[in-house]
């Protein structure tokens, strides 16, 4: 804000035309070089990273548990470059691999295909969650995403896109 002050976050939730509501966390493409590290870290949008996700208050979604409405899901688009490499782990924690919602990928029915946008839809479940209670849904900023099969040697030239996350 102007007076230097922090912006409050952004509540806000859409109704998508045969859906129930959603809150969009990523519209944009992105797209992520992989790297070669230990942990397969594909990239991390944060408070501190170069990478900035649009702080949320996605506390409407919420329950008086902690969770979301039931039957809630992550829904996103993603692109691979190589079918070996995709999207494995989609986190999006206040906290690293804490106070938040984290999800091991399953692959798009029929299996990852390159070069081809696939939908994806991850129904939450109670395993998904770190602390419910705890989280700081009216402050979410945070997501880390992580790829299949990493190695110290990875050669370069695959990527991961990621698009319309809701």
């Amino acid at each position: 804000s102007a007076d230097g002050s922090a912006a409050a976050p952004r509540s806000l939730w859409w109704m998508r035309v045969g859906s129930d509501r959603c809150v969009p966390l990523f519209t944009r493409t992105c797209r992520f070089d992989l790297q070669p590290n230990r942990f397969g870290i594909l990239g991390q949008f944060g408070p501190e990273r170069k990478l900035q996700l649009q702080t949320y208050n996605v506390s409407s979604l919420i329950g008086w548990d902690g969770r979301v409405t039931p039957n809630a899901s992550i829904e996103l688009e993603v692109y691979v470059s190589n079918e070996s490499h995709a999207l494995a782990t989609f986190e999006y924690t206040k906290d690293n691999n804490k106070l938040g919602l984290t999800f091991v990928v399953p692959p798009p029915a029929g299996g990852w295909r390159a070069h081809t946008w696939q939908p994806l839809v991850l129904p939450i479940r109670d395993r998904h969650y770190s602390f419910p209670r705890l989280t700081p849904w009216d402050n979410m900023d945070r997501l880390e995403l992580y790829y299949a099969h990493p190695h110290q040697q990875q050669q370069r030239g695959d990527y991961v896109r990621i698009r319309n996350v809701y």
